[in-house]
């Protein structure tokens, strides 16, 4: 299953010398809707007061196909940021030049149905309310990614996606494998698709061809600092599968995450 993960962990420039205080609760909003004041927070929206909170944090999950955001808040302790840090492959803790860090992941589905998402995690340490300001600065950018979530898809599509699908019994199709560092024909019963992306138990990137080619996407991610000219520093990645041509090459794959940078960070 996909996941829709974008993270954000801010940074105080000064030394935070005061218990953090974190609001801990879950609602859903429209896409369209802007956050809740203070007062009308779903009443669970308490403020969780602990000694070794470190980071407060936000989940947030866009579907750009039914405009539902939901929302999780909740405090951090301090002795799980670097499991934190390690899991997502994220830079922590950040150093006092450095407001923020934010780790995109944008993900296109095509088969079996069409889906688009975006989602955010947010971890912030400058102030108790700093979630809530963080919070509503994204949804303002969440909500003006969504006039373009359809044009990411449509570019991606034609980028990756045979059109009309390939409906006789035996397909054909020409991939990229990164063992042998070339084109091959994949040939199978109407199920053939090809890969690129970095898989759970490696580090470098593969490409190759499956054997599924009901299940065609794209999953990107990738991290930036504040200010955003350091875009570039930030390590990225993606996911492909896709059923045309020579889909999967390393230039194509280079690109498809440009092309998420471009739209999601301006």
């Amino acid at each position: 299953m996909l996941s829709y993960n974008l993270i954000l962990i801010l940074s105080s420039s000064l030394y935070v010398v005061h218990s953090l205080k974190c609001h801990s609760c879950e609602f859903q909003i429209e896409l369209s809707n802007s956050l809740p004041n203070q007062s009308s927070l779903p009443d669970e929206c308490r403020i969780t007061v602990e000694d070794d909170i470190s980071l407060c944090k936000a989940y947030i999950q866009v579907n750009y196909l039914t405009d539902e955001i939901y929302i999780w808040w909740n405090a951090i302790p301090k002795d799980t940021v670097q499991s934190i840090a390690n899991n997502l492959d994220i830079p922590l803790p950040l150093n006092r030049m450095q407001k923020s860090l934010t780790k995109f992941q944008f993900d296109v589905k095509f088969k079996p149905k069409e889906e688009i998402f975006l989602g955010a995690n947010i971890f912030c340490q400058s102030n108790d309310y700093c979630i809530i300001n963080e919070t509503n600065r994204l949804l303002s950018q969440l909500n003006a990614l969504k006039h373009v979530s359809s044009k990411i898809q449509k570019i991606y599509q034609n980028l990756l996606i045979q059109s009309p699908m390939n409906t006789t019994s035996e397909s054909i199709i020409n991939c990229f494998h990164s063992y042998s560092d070339r084109i091959i024909q994949c040939t199978g019963s109407n199920d053939v698709a090809c890969f690129i992306g970095i898989p759970e138990t490696s580090t470098d990137i593969e490409a190759d061809c499956i054997r599924n080619s009901d299940d065609l996407f794209v999953s990107v991610s990738y991290y930036i600092t504040n200010p955003i000219s350091h875009i570039k520093n930030g390590k990225s990645s993606c996911s492909i599968h896709c059923n045309r041509d020579n889909c999967n090459t390393e230039e194509i794959y280079n690109n498809v995450i440009k092309i998420a940078q471009k739209y999601i960070s301006g």
